[in-house]
């Protein structure tokens, strides 16, 4: 810049390059909250597991007791010992002679009959106990829930009881990033961990988003009909190698045989009431963790708070017992015979992944999971859910591997390229033991 005659002011120094000094916080903000997602929860517990197979099955004890449905109404008819009442079922496969039913009814008498003979795959015959007329509406149900033989009898006809299978699969995460030798090696104005250098932002960012990845197919992935073990895969890349998904929480409980509960818009405790007579009919236990999305957490906390209004607390902790764990961000509360431990899933609300326009609307869900271990028929226990992953057989595993190729190091390992190649990859599968306790629970 030539010698010139004026006043020295802003736009003459901005004039000179470099002239200028400004002032950067040397750090990245973080705004986002990109860590917290539902891989949280599974380290919580600390649940994962190795396994040596791409698939894994297990089998659920079916119910000791079925239910028969009366195919045709019958009006108020004789069903004693000596002129038993033919009945019509949908089906007679766990009934036999000597069974005691016990009858409908709209109040709480009961009347009881006994099976006095199994006619066919559909048809029985019953004496009422008490030896007065019986009558069955249309699709009526009768439990069959004991049995009374005669003095001297011989045995009934044995029963076997069978087991429903269940699997899940494992699925391959990976990602990667690259950066060149001059990237590698300039200083920038931000640091990370102390280090003035691109590379330590991008090492992290890119496993952050792998982590994630991972976490959110845990949660939300469907699984796909074949495995890596099928013999012909219907889903494959653009190679022809098989692409195997697991299934998350979500299509457990949709799929696998959960409780999938529907709260109307303005939730109020006949809902709750509702969800209680169903997790007591599947025998569930006692203690649950909540891991509920903002839109969930809003309308409850209108109803245990009612907010605006008289709360639901009770200071003599008669009524509610709202408590909170600091350190794991549980908020707990005791409602119909079983304590709730909430947690609130930032990550439910994300805007790029679930809560966009005409997304699922997750951020209206609570999945609930059993705080127990599920009981096996040996006496044994077993953990509710867990992440397994790959392990093999000289015993490396493949929860999360990281390989590093160096382009900027000598010798006969090194890369042909002046850069760093860094990839991220992991085989994992969620697995959910005993689906029937676990509930998805949404607004209408």
């Amino acid at each position: 810049m030539a010698l010139s005659y004026n006043t020295i002011n802003k736009s003459f120094v901005s004039a000179i390059n470099f002239m200028d000094k400004r002032e950067i916080l040397g750090k990245i903000l973080d705004v986002r909250n990109e860590e917290s997602c539902f891989m949280d929860v599974m380290e919580m517990f600390g649940t994962m597991k190795p396994t040596k197979a791409v698939t894994f099955h297990y089998h659920v004890n079916d119910e000791l007791y079925a239910l028969g449905t009366v195919d045709g109404a019958i009006t108020s008819s004789v069903a004693t010992n000596a002129s038993p009442l033919t009945v019509t079922l949908d089906s007679t496969s766990m009934i036999r002679v000597g069974d005691i039913v016990l009858l409908p009814g709209t109040t709480a008498t009961v009347r009881t009959a006994i099976v006095k003979s199994v006619v066919s795959g559909t048809q029985i015959t019953i004496a009422a106990v008490d030896g007065a007329n019986i009558a069955l509406a249309d699709n009526a149900q009768l439990a069959f829930f004991s049995g009374a033989y005669g003095e001297g009898s011989g045995y009934p006809t044995a029963r076997r009881y069978s087991a429903t299978p269940y699997s899940g699969q494992l699925q391959i995460f990976k990602d990667a990033f690259k950066i060149t030798d001059v990237q590698w090696g300039s200083e920038v104005e931000v640091t990370f961990n102390g280090k003035p250098y691109v590379f330590k932002k991008a090492e992290y960012e890119t496993a952050l988003k792998f982590r994630a990845d991972i976490s959110n197919a845990l949660l939300l992935s469907e699984p796909t009909a074949n495995t890596f073990s099928s013999g012909s895969a219907t889903l494959t890349d653009a190679s022809g190698n098989t692409v195997s998904t697991t299934r998350g929480l979500n299509s457990w409980i949709e799929t696998q045989g959960g409780i999938v509960d529907t709260m109307g818009a303005g939730i109020d405790l006949a809902d709750w009431k509702r969800l209680s007579v169903s997790l007591d009919a599947v025998r569930a236990p006692k203690n649950y963790l909540v891991l509920a999305g903002n839109s969930w957490n809003h309308k409850n906390d209108d109803l245990f708070l009612n907010l605006g209004g008289t709360a639901l607390i009770s200071t003599t902790g008669a009524q509610w017992n709202i408590s909170k764990d600091i350190s794991l961000d549980l908020q707990s509360f005791e409602l119909y015979g079983r304590k709730f431990a909430k947690k609130t899933m930032d990550w439910f609300n994300h805007p790029n992944v679930v809560d966009y326009t005409g997304a699922p609307t997750i951020s209206d869900c609570a999945f609930y999971v059993p705080l127990d271990k599920i009981k096996t028929q040996d006496g044994g226990s077993e953990d509710r859910m867990a992440v397994r992953y790959l392990v093999g057989e000289d015993g490396s595993n493949t929860k999360y591997r990281v390989k590093v190729a160096d382009g900027l190091k000598q010798g006969d390992n090194a890369i042909e390229e002046d850069s760093i190649n860094v990839r991220y990859s992991a085989t994992m599968g969620l697995q959910v033991l005993g689906t029937q306790h676990f509930v998805k629970q949404k607004i209408s």
